[in-house]
């Protein structure tokens, strides 16, 4: 959990006790065939579920999370052309994360310029696309709180 990325891109979690995860991935997206299932729950036997979703959480969960617990991995990931296969984000969102992160790095220029860019691109797109990344534009150029 990055908190100072969090706040930009969710900020009306502000203040809140503890934040949810900033990024994240359903964990069937990082198992090899990255096949949707759902958990079966067997009414005899639920001690066969909890060690299934054990062992994926050991052996999928966890090396995930250990990859992606600093905040220059997971820039250095974001950056990369194949940045899908580890975060559930869609390209609008990236490119807020990819801000937030530089904001949080204190490259506010460069952030402003990655949102203006982007916004610039999907000037012809329908505005579901670019709100995100005019919302953050705003907080980011916002003055600071006294």
């Amino acid at each position: 959990m990055f908190p100072r990325v969090h706040e930009m891109l969710w900020p009306d979690d502000a203040g809140t006790d503890a934040l949810p995860w900033t990024f994240g991935s359903p964990i069937h997206l990082l198992s090899q065939d990255r096949k949707y299932f759902e958990w079966k729950l067997p009414t005899r036997k639920p001690k066969t579920v909890a060690e299934e979703i054990m062992r994926r959480i050991r052996e999928q969960g966890l090396p995930y999370l250990l990859r992606f617990s600093t905040l220059p991995e997971v820039y250095r990931t974001l950056v990369e052309p194949s940045w899908p296969a580890w975060f559930a984000l869609d390209p609008s969102h990236r490119i807020c994360a990819l801000a937030a992160i530089e904001v949080a790095r204190g490259d506010r220029a460069t952030a402003i310029a990655r949102l203006q860019d982007e916004i610039d691109a999907r000037a012809d797109d329908l505005p579901k696309y670019s709100a995100p990344l005019k919302a953050l534009l705003k907080r980011i150029q916002a003055p600071a709180p006294r």
